[in-house]
């Protein structure tokens, strides 16, 4: 069994409740979305407390900056999606994320000489269809770009290439010591951000005071799960059938956003009919039988 394939599976299900109670607080709460950036930036930090146990290593230097860039990479990248998330319903949202594996395969090659075997091939596909059948609004507007398409497609080519760059990393990092570089990182562009003193006063008023501490609580453990989980994958298997992968997360959200539909419409507004739900489980089964040909 690809061991990795569980750890991605694991880590887009807890980024998925993240998902949900990021819109929670994106609309209730958090309104700016440096603030949300900041926010990220403060969850991550918590892999630095790893140091005294793991010690840094400094003798592959060049892949511990590219570690810390990685790092970089996914403060910048959540800028855009914070922003879309503002407009746009949480599960359209995700969906868009699936243009991440095309541009990480892509990349990949090009830069990590990646080479799938067929049956990679075939799952990447039908993962990939059944992700981008998602997106999908009526016959009359496919994939219609509005703003909120075009700040996830910001988005998902940054993220993409902070998956390449990590995946550069760990050709010589273990995986605790990766985890800890991207988090040096992480911590350098959210000090960065707060150096300025009108960033330092949206972040007072808008986490410190607006949010809901436990909310908050909740979507850093959520996250901190997510992320462990998902670098865990990407640092011992195929980068660009970890990133596909992130097609699941969407039917999580989906799960997930359909229970708190009926149950907390007012905080999760998600247009559920007979028609989407068809199409969304339509697309799941897809999705399932492009996992299926992974271990064949």
């Amino acid at each position: 069994m690809l061991q990795w394939v569980v750890f991605a599976l694991l880590g887009y299900f807890f980024f998925a409740v993240g998902n949900i109670v990021e819109k929670i607080i994106r609309v209730g709460h958090i309104k700016n979305s440096m603030a949300f950036a900041i926010l990220l930036g403060f969850y991550e930090i918590v892999f630095i407390l790893l140091i005294p146990f793991y010690g840094l290593n400094f003798v592959a230097w060049p892949f511990a900056i590219a570690a810390t860039f990685a790092g970089v990479l996914r403060i910048f990248a959540f800028l855009p999606y914070a922003e879309a998330l503002s407009k746009e319903e949480v599960s359209r949202l995700v969906p868009v994320w699936n243009l991440i594996p095309i541009f990480t395969v892509l990349m990949a090659f090009l830069f990590l000489g990646e080479n799938l075997a067929a049956n990679f091939i075939i799952s990447f596909v039908l993962i990939f269809a059944g992700s981008v059948l998602l997106t999908m609004r009526s016959k009359k507007n496919l994939f219609r770009p509005n703003k909120a398409f075009l700040l996830m497609l910001i988005s998902s080519f940054v993220y993409a290439a902070q998956a390449i760059v990590l995946k550069f990393a760990y050709a010589e990092l273990n995986f605790v010591h990766g985890l800890i570089w991207m988090s040096i990182g992480t911590l350098v562009t959210t000090m960065f951000l707060l150096s300025r003193k009108n960033f330092r006063i949206i972040a007072k008023e808008e986490i410190l005071e607006n949010a809901s501490k436990r909310m908050i609580i909740i979507f850093m453990v959520f996250s901190i799960l997510g992320l462990y989980f998902t670098t865990l994958a990407i640092s011992i298997g195929s980068v660009s059938i970890v990133e596909v992968m992130g097609g699941f997360q969407m039917v999580f959200v989906f799960i997930i956003a359909s229970v708190f539909a009926f149950r907390l419409p007012s905080m999760v507004r998600e247009k559920l009919t007979l028609k989407s739900i068809s199409i969304k489980i339509f697309c799941i089964i897809l999705m399932l039988f492009g996992l299926f040909f992974l271990y064949y």
